[in-house]
């Protein structure tokens, strides 16, 4: 597990912005560190937030890439906000693998493909109806899967060696 170096650097920070505040008259004093703070913390923030905001807008407009990369964001946004704050977060796998499909069915060939090989293997994909096989969280179809991966190679679509791994890391790195 990576190490973020990033909680003490904030604490530093906020330390530094509170110290240099000593500096100025003590009127101006708390409104100026809690207007430094409030900046901080939504410079920081935003990261996180701002592009599932712009791929969201994109997302609910129709382009298929923005829905692609909405459905990556909302399942992997937790992972880069605890990586700058320990706040808890839960992904929502969900909507992602629903936005998923949607890119997919826009005929977005990333998408195709990542659509195939999670329902190949079963990966974080919702239980279908009338599902037979085996309970669990796991709920694998491995024909419509490899349908779909077959359908992305044949219109030209060249994986990365790890483009099923890629998808769940971080969007921003």
């Amino acid at each position: 597990m990576a190490v973020s170096y990033f909680p003490p650097l904030f604490a530093a920070l906020l330390t530094g912005i509170h110290l240099l505040a000593w500096y100025l008259g003590p009127r101006k004093r708390a409104a100026w560190v809690l207007g430094m703070c409030m900046f901080v913390v939504v410079l920081v923030l935003s990261r996180v937030f701002l592009p599932g905001l712009v791929y969201s807008i994109g997302a609910n407009c129709g382009s298929p890439y923005a829905q692609y990369e909405y459905a990556r964001w909302l399942e992997n946004h937790c992972s880069v906000l605890q990586a700058w704050l320990p706040l808890p977060c839960n992904s929502d796998v969900e909507s992602g693998y629903l936005w998923l499909e949607r890119a997919a069915q826009h005929e977005y060939v990333p998408a195709i493909y990542m659509l195939g090989v999670r329902l190949k293997y079963g990966i974080q994909v919702p239980r279908p109806d009338n599902w037979t096989g085996p309970g669990g969280n796991t709920y694998p179809q491995p024909e419509r899967g490899q349908m779909l991966i077959n359908s992305a190679l044949n219109r030209g679509y060249r994986p990365r060696e790890a483009d099923a791994s890629a998808y769940y890391r971080s969007f921003r790195q």
